[in-house]
């Protein structure tokens, strides 16, 4: 039974729709083009009633970041209680950041937008403080899959590779295929790279090859584990946003 009272459930509501309006501003317009009185146009709300809800506009971006953040916390638990190997289990977790690029890959860079120039200095400290527990979770569970894997001797790590090094190479290169994914669509398109995503699988399977985390690819049929991680774990999502 919810403990909200009827006007913290009215504001919570107005907020999500706030919210999905905003998202769609991004899309439409980009950053620079995202405004409160645009989406105090856009939802019929007065641009008063919006500075209750959002301290500015890097705010708002940011509350899109954390509930982005949210729906990919979600998808990690669950990926990291995959009953399989232990590099089955990351690559549960890359399913899930995949699948919550699929959903909305413009609330997905609004994370790195509040990143940019200073920007997240203009976020509310509540806000800002949230993005950034929502960040140490999600890297967190990726990091302890990854201590996981050494103490069950399929991954020997030697210095300086530290669990965190592994996560943060896993992160950069899926960000780093996000990030081309959205800016460079048309090259890819021309090259013949259609489903990249798709694509990018055996090349994160090198990845984890070269740090020599067994079963390596070419011992195991990962393509037969993410069917199983999209059937066990993500069997709507992966319906609904095209995974399979």
């Amino acid at each position: 039974m919810s403990t909200l009272t009827r006007r913290q459930r009215e504001y919570a509501d107005r907020e999500e729709r706030l919210l999905d309006e905003a998202g769609r501003l991004l899309v439409a317009n980009g950053f620079d083009g995202l405004t409160l009185d645009r989406l105090a146009a856009a939802t019929d709300f007065s641009k008063g009633l919006m500075y209750k809800h959002f301290a500015s506009k890097e705010d708002l971006v940011a509350a899109l970041a954390v509930r982005s953040l949210r729906v990919r916390l979600a998808r990690f638990v669950r990926a990291a209680e995959f009953k399989g190997t232990s590099r089955e289990r990351i690559l549960a977790i890359e399913v899930g950041e995949e699948l919550s690029f699929r959903q909305n890959p413009h609330h997905m860079g609004s994370e790195l937008i509040v990143k940019m120039g200073g920007l997240e200095t203009r976020v509310a400290d509540d806000r800002r403080s949230a993005l950034h527990a929502l960040e140490r979770e999600c890297f967190g569970i990726a990091r302890r899959v990854v201590e996981g894997a050494v103490r069950g001797n399929d991954l020997r790590l030697h210095p300086p590779l530290t669990p965190a090094a592994i996560v943060l190479s896993i992160m950069a290169t899926k960000w780093g295929l996000f990030s081309t994914i959205q800016n460079y669509r048309p090259l890819l398109v021309h090259q013949g790279l259609t489903t990249p995503l798709a694509t990018f699988r055996p090349a994160l399977h090198a990845v984890l090859d070269g740090f020599g985390w067994r079963p390596l690819a070419s011992e195991f049929d990962y393509e037969e584990s993410y069917r199983r991680i999209l059937a066990e774990l993500f069997a709507e999502d992966a319906i609904r946003f095209g995974a399979v």
